[in-house]
């Protein structure tokens, strides 16, 4: 199979990168439409936004995922092939329509009701030759996507067979997760994004104890030695973006921002974000580092609507 983007062609399953240059993420999840009450519509799911931001970033991700042979599945490949990101592993599936979500608005937020056995609950193996696995560097996985014994079984796979190091983007949607499959993500994950709610919820504390420093701190701190995280991130919404890596990794933290100064202004920028759309930038920002393994640093334009753009290198 060939495909082309950027004016370049290459053959799925050929790759030169060397071992150590391993710099490409493949995104694992749902692809979806958030349908809101006024009748709108928004193409997300939390792994496609990755996926999204990424190629804009040149990042060049393989999303795997699965729509519907309907509409609504055309025109998300339609999206993507006009915005130059690989639809080669998103898998047309027969019997189960495209992903969609009914969303609304309370207090500035959104609330979401998932509809069940959607098509990226049906996710398929990638055959190897599409895979082009010897450029991956990671893969990124959210915990809403294995809801499904299929998708959950193809990610397993997808990990055993690859030995691949894991980002795992908690989302506990009820009635969408349990402990057991929730705890499977995090003793396999390298990085996980969790917010202060799925902390609260996820250390068995009240959410309004954590509101304190120390309370937060100390949460993090169990959950991270209870599944050996090395690096573990909790959003706290207006509050700010909290990160405890493991002890042996600040180290590493220091290289990656090289001093606080460039988080600061990374920061800062996103806290002037809504709560939604700065979930989204700090994922695509921390999945980004990790993919790249430097310390430069990247500040993004977080207009709403637009796609972010690259401002400033450090």
């Amino acid at each position: 199979m060939t495909f082309t983007r950027g004016g370049s062609q290459k053959t799925a399953g050929e790759s030169n990168v060397p071992p150590d240059r391993r710099t490409r993420a493949a995104i694992f999840g749902e692809i979806l439409f958030d349908h809101f009450p006024d009748g709108s519509r928004v193409l997300g799911g939390a792994p496609f936004n990755i996926a999204w931001h990424l190629c804009g970033f040149a990042a060049d991700p393989l999303l795997i995922s699965a729509v519907g042979v309907d509409e609504p599945g055309r025109e998300i490949l339609d999206h993507m092939d006009s915005w130059g990101l690989h639809t080669r592993l998103v898998a047309q599936v027969s019997g189960y329509p495209t992903g969609r979500v009914d969303a609304t608005i309370q207090d500035g937020e959104p609330s979401f009701e998932i509809a069940p056995d959607q098509a990226w609950d049906h996710i398929p193996l990638p055959e190897p030759d599409l895979l082009d696995a010897a450029s991956l560097g990671l893969l990124y996985h959210g915990s809403l996507a294995i809801r499904s014994e299929d998708s959950g079984r193809t990610l397993r796979s997808l990990l055993e067979e690859r030995g691949l190091p894991t980002f795992v983007d908690i989302n506990l949607r009820p009635p969408w997760w349990t402990p057991e499959t929730v705890g499977w993500c995090l003793d396999r994950a390298r990085w996980v994004k969790a917010s202060l709610e799925e902390l609260a919820i996820l250390s068995e504390s009240d959410v309004s104890h954590l509101r304190t420093k120390e309370a937060c701190v100390e949460a993090a701190r169990r959950l991270r030695d209870r599944h050996d995280i090395p690096w573990l991130v909790v959003t706290r919404g207006s509050e700010g973006t909290k990160f405890f890596p493991a002890p042996a990794r600040y180290m590493e933290m220091i290289l990656v921002f090289r001093n606080w100064k460039i988080w600061s202004r990374i920061h800062k920028v996103l806290m002037r974000c809504k709560n939604w759309l700065q979930n989204i930038m700090l994922k695509c920002f921390m999945t980004y580092m990790a993919l790249k393994r430097q310390s430069s640093v990247i500040l993004m334009s977080t207009v709403p609507g637009r796609i972010p753009l690259p401002l400033i290198r450090a």
